[in-house]
């Protein structure tokens, strides 16, 4: 199964720190943390590249997925090992952002066409966007309800709805799965994975750890509750959307 590394460790010899939000040299192109990151602080000797590009992103704004149709913006950006661009969680996938190493070079017109008459569509959209996409997102839940799997002894006033997004190499690439609003992260990270046969060793030292997140990369708090997830991001996270179930190093 295929796994995703977040972060990276300084190249600096008495640092090697592991940076969530490393930087990469414009001179030497090493990677380095923030404490690092300048020249003087790695004392870099090497000279000024003139072509190089350098990324003025900063934690705040994030990182724009280069999909171009896609506008979501992350502070840990995935690099596709095949084509080398960033991409958001959910275009992570080779697949999912028609990636040009896929040796499907007779398509990729066809596909980029696609995505920008998607693009087009929705700026067509006008004044009417926000209650279509509304619509849109109760229809979404009362079909996700129809097949959505879960405990069954959870109360029907409890239940909250979410659309799974699994790993690399699962059977399924979804999953549509209910539960308890009261549960905490880490009790819903445990049944995603027995349902849905993921290997999980949370509780094992040391080990890769099943985490959810948001596909604006935020991460849930393993201990909170569902509840308080929701409440304190009712406007990204809600019964019906999206969650991203993935394995990172241990901290």
């Amino acid at each position: 199964m295929a796994e995703i590394n977040i972060g990276k460790q300084c190249s600096f010899s008495t640092c090697q720190r592991l940076d969530f939000l490393p930087f990469t040299c414009g001179n030497c192109l090493a990677i380095f943390c923030l404490e690092h990151r300048s020249t003087t602080a790695h004392n870099c000797t090497a000279k000024p590249r003139e072509t190089t590009k350098i990324n003025h992103s900063t934690p705040k704004d994030g990182i724009k997925c280069f999909l171009e149709s896609c506008q979501i913006r992350e502070i840990l950006p995935v690099k596709c090992e095949k084509c080398l661009q960033e991409f958001c969680l959910r275009h992570r996938h080779p697949q999912d952002h028609f990636c040009s190493k896929l040796g499907e070079e007779n398509s990729s017109n066809e596909k980029q066409n696609s995505e920008r008459a998607t693009v087009s569509k929705k700026e067509k959209k006008g004044r009417g966007g926000a209650r279509s996409r509304s619509r849109e997102a109760k229809v979404a839940l009362m079909k996700m309800k129809l097949h959505a799997v879960g405990d069954s002894s959870t109360p029907r006033d409890e239940r909250i709805y979410f659309s799974i997004l699994l790993p690399e190499g699962s059977l399924t690439r979804t999953k549509a799965m209910f539960f308890s609003k009261r549960w905490s992260v880490g009790k819903t990270i445990d049944e995603i994975a027995k349902t849905c046969k993921l290997k999980n060793e949370n509780n094992k030292q040391p080990s890769k750890k099943l985490r959810l997140f948001e596909t604006c990369s935020r991460q849930l708090t393993i201990d909170s509750s569902l509840e308080e997830e929701i409440s304190r991001n009712s406007e990204t996270l809600f019964s019906g959307s999206e969650l991203i179930i993935q394995y990172v190093e241990d901290k």
